[in-house]
């Protein structure tokens, strides 16, 4: 199994930074466990910064994540960013305006 994963932030529309690891091999495995928020992108490195096109954002097991990225042809990039226990903030919703309600 190949097991890159890379350290990446994602700015939400709030402002706030949202720390999580970006895989783009098929078949890795992950060091984030338990429920996580899940962004499927085809992302690409473009004037020495990643450009994002968020194809969706939602929470999932880590491990079932992987798997259903596994599946997808059409995605390039998966982004897992760990389940935080920060009140008043919906992340999802959040990182959903930035990328994909734009």
């Amino acid at each position: 199994m190949n097991n890159i994963e890379r350290n990446i932030s994602l700015i939400g529309k709030t402002g706030r930074e949202y720390y999580g690891k970006m895989y783009e091999s098929k078949n890795t495995e992950s060091s984030l466990s338990g429920q996580v928020i899940v962004c499927l992108s085809n992302t690409s490195w473009e004037d020495n910064h990643w450009v994002h096109q968020m194809r969706d954002i939602y929470r999932d097991d880590a491990l079932a994540a992987i798997h259903h990225f596994n599946e997808r042809n059409d995605i390039t990039h998966m982004i897992l960013i760990p389940e935080t226990n920060e009140t008043g903030v919906d992340i999802i919703n959040d990182l959903r305006k930035q990328y994909i309600h734009k």
